[in-house]
This record gives C-alpha cells, structure tokens and sequence, in this order.
C-alpha cells in the first residue's frame, strides 16, 4: 500500500492556502449574494411595474387607445413630411430620387417631365391632348411597371368636355377607383390643374373655369380618401415660369412642381373612406380599395372576391395529463350589428366589426 509522506514544510503551506482559498470564496459569495439580492429587487421592481401597467390598461377604453395609435402615426408621418421637405428645400434638384418608382399619367404639362430629360419616358405616360378617360388605356403598362407612386396631372383638356366641373370630379373618381382596384398597393396623387396665364385668358375664357374644377376635385378627395396635391400657392410663387403661351411651364418650374406632388403622397395613406351600404340582410363595404359583404347572420362572417371568411370554435376534450383526445370544429352562427373601416392603406385595411356570435 502506498502512503503519503507528511512533510511540515509542506502541511503548512498547504493550511495558508487552504485558508486563503477559503477566504476568497467567502468574499465571492458575499458579493455573488449581494449582486443577486440586488437584481431580485430589481426584477421584483420590474414585475410590479409591468403588473401596475397591465391593470391600467383594463380601465382604458379601446376606441382611445385607437385614437392615440392613430396620432401616433399621424405625428410621425408629420416628421418624416417635415424631414423631407427641408431636405427639398436645401436642394431641390434632389427630387428626383423620390420618383424612382412612380409614374406620372397627364397631358402635355406632364410631357415636360420626360421631355426636358427629368425622368425617363417609360415613367411618363403622358400626351398632348390627353384627358382622364385615357387613364383605362394605361392600366396594363402600369400593372407592368407596377409603381408605388402613381400622380394624375390632367385637366387642361377636360375643360368644357364635361358638363360641370362637378362631372368631372366624380368622372375622375371612377378612374381612380379603378386604378385602386387594378393596382391596390400603389398610393394615388392628384395634382390639382395649374393655372393658365395671359395671354391665353384673353383668348379663352374656359381657363377662367380652372378654380371650379380644383375645388370640386379637392373636395372629392376630401371626401373619398383621395390624396391631393394644392399647386395654387405654387403656381403664383412662380408664375413668371410659365411659358409665353400662358398654358405650359418652363423646366426651371418642374422641380418645384415635383416636390410638391411627391410631399403629398407624404400625407398619405389617406383615411379610408366612408363607403358603407346597409340593406335588412347585410353591409356592404366598397371604398375602391377594400371590397366586402359582411352578411347580417349566418355562418359566414365575411365575403370577399377571394372567398367567403367564416368563424369556427374548435373544442378539444383532453386528458389528466394534457393529450387531446378528441377535437371538434363547431360553427359559430353570427349576429353582425356595424361595420366601419377605420384605416384603408396600401397594403392592409382594418376593418371594425360589431356584433355577437352565438353557438
């Protein structure tokens, strides 16, 4: 049997490190328990407070909390809107790097975009003479370009080819809502009709009609969730960039234009709009972008060109131990009082319904 040999030398050393040791790991866990009792308090602290929060929020109404995520995202669009104009104002010519995925539909004013070289042609899908009911002809190039911008610029030949500045507004709105239904993710701009100048005024007195027509499309806008871009302020700040016709702009006049098309397509998406049809059977929901049938009872909670969207209950009967034996769907069969959109974007519409679901 093998045995160790005690040295004194040695065992002494051996206790002085020993007690060291001891010493070290005493402090060490001393600390370790103060670091620990610390960041339980801590965490305590922090559970109490996410507990506090949780039972606010039980006394808080919904349609409050809707309205502030609401301003929220109003003031933030606001900022980022502020953000880019002065950035425009620094350089205008910066511009153009906003348009990179737009498309401007018009008539010769809007040919100026591509004619003195500020965008490509193929982003331009414009003519002299053109009018808004061309816009149909130019759904299927858009639907290939596929832009997230797309900025209407018509007006000065649609002046006296409709009977009221009244017709045109809803003739206009029809076309829109036919580019939201062809292209739904992309946001629409209107551009309001520039102004014409002498000498063209003098020689004809439709151009006096200009203001008619802005202040009925402005006001369809309004009411339809339309974004609208106001150039009156602009046109006279600038109206010695008009040409001597008095009808069309000079290049030095397209920048300023652009910015102020592209700022409002900033404000959007616009508020959905209000487009609810009731009978004694069910709501009808058509704002253009968002199309749907919410009947007033049955299995069926929603019908969209897609499909129908129903609700099932899946009951599941489980165990002592938590395996689910059995799984049954059973339908529920809905009792729908409103429905209201309260956002329409690009690419999602929320959609409030109210009512009750009985088994």
């Amino acid at each position: 049997m093998m045995r160790f040999r005690k040295t004194d030398g040695g065992g002494a050393e051996m206790k002085k490190r020993t007690g060291l040791l001891l010493a070290c790991t005493l402090l060490a866990a001393l600390l370790l328990s103060g670091c620990s009792g610390q960041k339980r308090a801590e965490y305590r602290a922090d559970v109490q407070s996410g507990v506090s929060y949780l039972q606010s929020l039980e006394t808080i109404d919904p349609d409050t909390v809707t309205q502030k995520l609401r301003q929220m995202r109003l003031e933030k669009l606001q900022a980022e809107r502020a953000a880019r104009e002065q950035a425009l104002l620094d350089d205008i010519d910066t511009v153009w790097q906003e348009f990179s995925d737009a498309v401007i539909l018009g008539d010769s004013r809007a040919v100026g975009f591509s004619y003195y070289s500020f965008l490509d042609a193929s982003r331009v899908l414009a003519s002299s003479g053109e009018r808004i009911d061309a816009i149909d002809g130019h759904i299927e190039d858009l639907k290939k370009l596929d832009p997230a911008y797309i900025f209407l610029c018509y007006g000065i030949n649609d002046l006296g080819w409709y009977c009221s500045a009244q017709d045109y507004a809803d003739t206009l709105l029809e076309k829109i809502r036919l580019l939201r239904r062809e292209l739904p993710e992309a946001v629409i701009v209107v551009s309001s009709i520039l102004p014409a100048y002498e000498p063209a005024v003098s020689r004809e007195k439709l151009w006096l009609q200009i203001p008619d027509y802005t202040a009925a499309v402005q006001a369809m806008c309004e009411e339809n969730g339309v974004l609208f871009a106001d150039n009156t302020q602009l046109s006279e700040d600038y109206a010695d960039l008009w040409q001597p016709d008095g009808i069309h702009v000079r290049p030095e006049f397209y920048p300023y234009w652009a910015a102020n098309l592209i700022l409002a397509g900033l404000d959007g998406p616009a508020e959905a709009e209000d487009a609810t049809n009731e009978t004694e059977n069910e709501i009808t929901v058509d704002n253009g972008k968002f199309k749907a049938v919410f009947p007033k009872q049955g299995s069926v909670l929603m019908k969209t060109p897609y499909g129908d969207v129903t609700l099932k209950a899946v009951k599941e009967l489980r165990s002592k131990d938590g395996d689910v034996e059995i799984r049954k769907s059973i339908p529920y069969i809905g009792e729908i009082n409103t429905v209201e959109i309260e956002d329409c974007g690009n690419l999602k519409t929320t959609v409030k319904v109210t009512g009750e679901h009985k088994k």
